[in-house]
């Protein structure tokens, strides 16, 4: 899927730009609760539910406790970011690559190398950031 495919090329780049670290990686979903039957994306009904009765992406956070974490949600869902991380901020990092495209996550509650960019099924939105996003990442590996 396409969704691997990113995850795979963010895995193999980071290993190779910070080859004298080691590095772990894992995935997680944004929203916990998702629709039957393939369908992608959440209704407001479900949202709702989630986020009173299952809100625990911040925990999730804090207890991992990651170097880097990789949004790849895109802008429509930045007001879920802020559900769970409520003092965030969304940063351009330059005006080639809009900040619909990528952005630069800041909260006291993320690691400093934050980013959200478009899902990868959004092949140009994705395709248009990505290497500017694992350039930011890898930054002073």
């Amino acid at each position: 899927s396409s969704f691997w495919k990113a995850f795979q090329y963010f895995e193999e780049n980071i290993q190779a730009a910070c080859p004298d670290k080691t590095i772990y990686f894992s995935w997680n979903n944004i929203n916990k609760i998702g629709r039957s039957k393939g369908k992608t994306g959440v209704n407001e009904k479900v949202r709702e539910i989630e986020q009173k009765k299952f809100s625990v992406v911040s925990q999730e956070v804090k207890l991992f406790n990651p170097d880097i974490v990789i949004f790849l949600t895109g802008p429509s869902r930045d007001s879920d970011i802020r559900h769970h991380f409520p003092d965030v901020q969304f940063h351009s990092f330059d005006e080639i690559v809009r900040k619909q495209a990528l952005a630069k996550v800041m909260s006291s509650y993320l690691p400093r190398k934050t980013i959200r960019m478009y899902h990868p099924s959004y092949y140009g939105g994705f395709n248009q950031a990505k290497h500017a996003g694992l350039k930011i990442i890898t930054s002073d590996c």
